[in-house]
Order: C-alpha cells, then sequence, then structure tokens
C-alpha cells in the first residue's frame, strides 16, 4: 500500500529514447555505458534519477579499475551537467569489484557482480545504496533461485535471478535494482532501473517505466521561492537561508526515518547535525500549503 501511495507522488518526465537496441557487449564496463536509476524515499515522498557513467582507467593497489562518474537528475537537465567520481570499477572473469573513494573505514573492493554462480549457489551481497557502502552483508547469503538466457536484438545474455525481490542481474546490462545499487528492496530508498544505454542507444528500458529520466514533480511555481540549503557535505550543522515565508522543514535519513521535523518556520533556520551517522540525509521543505517547494540531499562526512 505504501509503495502504491508514493506513486502517487511521481511525475514522468520524458527523455527521447530509442526502443530498438543496439547490439550489446556484454563486457559490463564499457566506457560507452551508461544506467540511469530510479531513487524513491516513500516517506518523505521524493525521487530523483542517479546517472552512472564508466570513465578513464586508473591504478590502485597495483589493480587497474576505472573511475564511475555519478550525476543526478531532479528536476531539469542542468543538474546532470555535474558529475563526481567516488567511485572505482573493475571486472576479472566475469566478476566486477567495487572500489569506494574517500568513504571512511572502507579499504578493500567488494564484490558488486559474480556472473559465474549457478543455480543453488550463493552470494554475499553488500550493502550498497545511492552508491555508498553501508556493509559488508546485505543479508543472510543470497541464493541463486534461477539461471536463463534471454535475447535482445539477437544477443543471448545470462540472467541471474536470486532468492530476494528484484535481485536480479542480466549480463551486460546489469542489476534490475540499479547498475551499482545492492540494498534491501522493502526499505527506503526503493531503487530499480530505469534505463542502460551504449552508444547513447538504449539497451535496456524498464517495462513499467514511460520515461528514463524521473524526479518528484514539483510545480514552477513552487519553485520559484528563494531557499538555500547549505553546506550539501555537512558536519556539526546545516543552514536553511530563506526569504519571508512560513514553510515546514523536515530532515530524513537514508531509511526515510524522521530526524527532524518544524511544523512552523519563518526565514532562516540552523540545523544541530553533530550527532548524526555519517551517511546520506535528505531535507525538504513544503509551504504551508504542504507543496513541495525544496527538496535536497546532504552527506555528513
Amino acid at each position: 500500500m505504501r509503495k502504491t501511495l508514493f506513486i502517487l507522488f511521481l511525475s514522468l518526465i520524458g527523455l527521447s529514447s530509442k526502443d530498438t537496441y543496439s547490439q550489446i557487449n556484454k563486457y559490463l564496463l564499457d566506457t560507452t555505458k551508461q544506467w540511469n536509476t530510479f531513487v524513491g524515499y516513500g516517506n518523505p515522498g521524493v525521487s530523483y534519477t542517479m546517472v552512472n557513467r564508466i570513465g578513464e582507467d586508473t591504478i590502485v593497489n597495483n589493480l587497474t579499475y576505472k573511475k564511475v562518474y555519478t550525476s543526478e537528475y531532479w528536476w531539469d537537465n542542468t543538474s546532470l551537467n555535474n558529475w563526481t567520481c567516488n567511485k572505482l570499477i573493475r571486472e576479472d572473469s566475469n566478476i566486477v569489484y567495487l572500489y569506494f573513494v574517500g568513504q571512511e573505514n572502507v579499504f578493500d573492493e567488494v564484490i558488486i557482480y559474480n556472473f559465474n554462480l549457478s543455480v543453488g549457489d550463493s552470494f554475499s551481497a553488500p550493502k550498497v545504496s545511492e552508491g555508498r557502502f553501508y556493509g559488508s552483508n546485505l543479508q543472510n547469503n543470497l541464493v541463486v533461485d534461477s539461471v536463463d538466457y534471454i535475447q535482445i536484438e539477437n544477443i543471448e545474455l545470462k540472467r541471474i535471478i536470486f532468492n530476494a525481490y528484484n535481485y536480479e542481474w542480466i549480463e551486460g546490462i546489469g542489476s534490475m535494482q540499479g547498475f551499482l545499487e545492492s540494498n534491501d528492496p522493502y526499505v527506503d530508498p526503493s531503487t530499480y532501473l530505469l534505463c542502460a544505454y551504449q552508444n547513447q542507444e538504449n539497451i535496456y528500458h524498464h517495462p513499467y517505466a514511460d520515461n528514463c529520466l524521473i524526479s518528484l514533480d514539483i510545480d514552477d511555481i513552487h519553485q520559484s521561492f528563494n531557499i538555500s540549503i547549505y553546506p550539501t557535505l555537512f558536519d556539526k550543522e546545516v543552514n536553511i537561508e530563506s526569504e519571508a515565508i512560513d514553510y515546514s522543514v523536515g530532515l530524513y535519513d537514508i531509511h526515510g526515518r524522521d530526524i527532524y521535523y518544524n511544523a512552523h518556520q519563518k526565514g532562516n533556520l540552523q540545523i544541530n547535525t553533530s550527532d548524526l551517522s555519517k551517511g546520506i540525509y535528505l531535507i525538504l521543505i513544503r509551504d504551508k500549503a504542504g507543496n513541495p517547494i525544496k527538496v535536497e540531499k546532504i552527506i555528513k562526512t
């Protein structure tokens, strides 16, 4: 019921794409590929599209990795001009390894894909959400339920399906949760792969997604308010600068739990965040009628 209600918050925003697929490279880490992943929070009811691309080579601990670049689509295409790299990835003998750059207490690579698995094999899945590492085990070892092959444009691709909802891999495309997502499907944020591209041509399109970019719909009139939230990489405090309007503000953790809520605020606000754990948070601001007017993803470092 919760996910059904959540869909009512979404507005599908168009991105023209082809429904005819190019010949797919089975090698996952093709530098011409791009993945668009839906990220949605049932509470407080916001969503955006995370976009990943593969970049140039780099060497760490005598191993050659490729850089992973990430951008986010919220309401307009200009947000896709900002690309960051905090992950490295390599592929060896059908196993894909992920290495996190600059994340505290994460020193070793983790296995995000193993396309050598067979029916009955277990997989110690890492917990990775919105590109951040949250632990070495998502749950007790996942088990491969079935292995089959699907054809796209006459190319036969291996598909591995596990004993967990939406935990499914397709060779050359990746996880149905999202390219680098490995999360519990029953907790926020909810993620799924919207589209994948190769050489700017569509090679995968989610059967229930009308478009490849999705975000919370905020009416133009609601975007006209002048509100700033900073810093987005924070430690002890987060500041909100606002014109003289009445608004409510909520701070939520990665699972959508309320961390802070102020139902009646006017003007500037400073939130003490010194007791928060490191990780990803969302700030959602609504006007006095309850309409969302600003949402910002922030990270405690």
